[in-house]
């Protein structure tokens, strides 16, 4: 192979990058142009928390504006495997006025040397031009080390002094770190093999109280979205992210563009279950490609910011190969959530908790704190014996996560409850067509409700039925309880619609955007219809109020704004 990157020939690489495969199958897309073109441009994928590395990149552009083509390592965070490649140009990141790195995008003129997959994303804050790629990877660890330590946030320069010159001595060194760009040199007799392992700041499990602190003010709640492949494809009605087509907008790419035009800025992301149509490993597949380029990408965002449980879509309950309500149960729970749990642990890294239930702690621009506690609505068996669709949240399952709040304490959060199915009723007259499956709401809302009002949750947001909804309810001990106060507290209700289904009301989809703005909480309502660009068509608001129980905060009925 020319430029020396065969594999019996190590060559003397100058930088890492970190990539992974979870849109498409990376190095072949780009081989697949870099051999029709002799060239084709890479997007450097920032990590939210991580600098903007502008020595590198400079380094980079002054080596190549100079004629010198630099030889760097590509890292597949997954496999482990380095790949050996040569830049000759780069697009430099660039800051914004308040010091944020902004998307960018090849000259024009060569835009076409971006695989067809992402040509028209806004993931990328930086790009190499490449004009060779290796077939096969590299022997890496233990024969290169870290010519520079790497900027690692919360860790002392002591303690990142002592990588320099630091055998790099296996995949799990370099994926703890929470950057995407090393130094490296190749290594010598006298370098250090003490092995390092760093505790990220990301979570790292999905029940966790440790403030994550979010870049935007808004939350942005999805549900329903129902990736389908196969047999069902036409039940997710937007483009899949491994089809082609750029003329024909992803869901997540739609969302983006109006999350633009707006100007609204997003700091973490809510994702209230059905995923998928028939809980298929493809169908997974679809979602996980979607989300993450949402998050990491259009939205500059780390897994630790995004929070997702699964509707009853996602529960393999039968081995039908079509979703039917009335289907006998053939499978044990176990199995029923296999392929929920594997798309779980490939997005997050980590094995979803025992009843699928998660917790997070966001802190706003501002200080504004939101509490979210998602809880798996999905855990009654579907079959002709058990109102198949209907909810039911185990109360262990909403223990598991508002316990690792510590919610039966006071808090200064807003506390947000997200389940996939209702806690109130959303049609006018529902039809008696809907009896078997329940009307879709958990059988166990009334206990829901008051569980969550006694633990002073505001909000309660849902998916399930394909309707946007506002509501409100009032809770109360049962009369037959002698209790000192028979209020428990109230609790505000949203309904996110379906943001990819086909099966709704005149084709039409939606999203939600909540934030905590001072003392009020705002909520702006978006659809699209027949793929059509994602407009505002509700502004809501609700004040939170000093309660009648000491000084908790409770939130006031919602006021239509416009």
């Amino acid at each position: 192979m020319s430029d020396g990157l065969s594999p019996s020939n190590t060559p003397a690489l100058r930088f890492l990058f970190r990539y992974r495969d979870l849109v498409a199958d990376t190095l072949p897309e780009h081989r697949a142009v870099l051999r029709e073109r002799g060239w084709c441009w890479w997007g450097w994928w920032k990590r939210p928390n991580e600098p903007g590395r502008t020595e590198v990149w400079e380094t980079l552009a002054r080596e190549t504006a100079a004629g010198q083509r630099v030889r760097i390592g590509l890292f597949h965070s997954g496999t482990g495997t380095v790949h050996p490649a040569v830049v000759e140009r780069v697009v430099v990141p660039r800051a914004d006025d308040l010091g944020s790195f902004v998307s960018l995008s090849p000259p024009e003129a060569e835009r076409d040397g971006v695989p067809a997959y992402y040509r028209s994303s806004r993931h990328s804050r930086g790009w190499l031009r490449l004009v060779a790629l290796a077939e096969e990877p590299i022997e890496f660890f233990g024969r290169f080390s870290l010519a520079s330590a790497p900027p690692l946030p919360h860790h002392p320069s002591s303690q990142l002094e002592r990588l320099v010159g630091k055998r790099i001595l296996d995949a799990d060194e370099l994926r703890t770190m929470d950057t995407t760009i090393w130094e490296v040199r190749p290594a010598q007799p006298a370098d250090s093999s003490e092995r390092f392992l760093t505790a990220s700041q990301r979570q790292d499990g999905a029940l966790s109280a440790e403030p994550v602190a979010c870049p935007g003010p808004w939350l942005l709640h999805l549900t329903d979205p129902h990736y389908a492949t196969g047999q069902f494809r036409r039940e997710h009605q937007w483009r899949l992210e491994a089809e082609d087509g750029a003329t024909r907008p992803t869901m997540v790419d739609a969302i983006s563009n109006a999350l633009d035009h707006y100007q609204r800025s997003v700091g973490a992301v809510l994702v209230t279950g059905d995923l998928t149509y028939v809980a298929a490993q493809d169908e997974f597949e679809a979602a996980r490609a979607g989300l993450f380029k949402l998050t990491n990408g259009l939205l500059g965002l780390g897994m630790e910011h995004l929070v997702v449980v699964p509707g009853n879509h996602d529960i393999a309950w039968t081995r039908s190969d079509s979703y039917e309500y009335a289907a006998p149960v053939e499978v044990a729970p176990a199995e029923a959530t296999a392929n929920y749990r594997s798309f779980f642990q490939a997005l997050y890294g980590y094995p979803a908790s025992p009843h699928l239930s998660m917790a997070r702690r966001f802190v706003f621009p501002g200080g504004n704190l939101v509490d979210v506690a998602a809880v798996n609505s999905s855990s009654l068996e579907q079959g002709r014996s058990f109102l198949a669709g209907m909810g039911r949240v185990q109360e262990a399952a909403y223990r598991e996560a508002t316990s690792a709040l510590a919610w039966s304490s006071p808090g200064s959060a807003l506390r947000m409850l997200a389940l996939h199915h209702h806690l109130a009723l959303t049609e006018d007259l529902e039809s008696p067509d809907e009896y078997a499956s329940g009307f879709g709401i958990a059988i166990d809302a009334p206990r829901i409700q008051r569980m969550a009002a006694h633990d002073g949750v505001h909000l309660a947001v849902h998916g399930h039925k394909h309707r946007a909804f506002v509501w409100r309810t009032e809770a109360y001990h049962l009369p037959e309880y002698n209790n000192e106060r028979w209020k428990l507290g109230s609790i505000n209700i949203v309904g996110g619609g379906s943001s990819g289904s086909i099966s709704s009301d005149g084709r039409r989809n939606f999203f939600n955007l909540i934030r905590v703005a001072g003392p009020v909480v705002e909520l702006e309502m978006y659809r699209s219809q027949q793929q059509g660009s994602f407009e505002r068509f509700m502004t809501w608001r609700a004040p939170l109020v000093s309660g009648a129980v000491g000084d908790r905060l409770e939130i006031a009925p919602w006021q239509v704004i416009s």
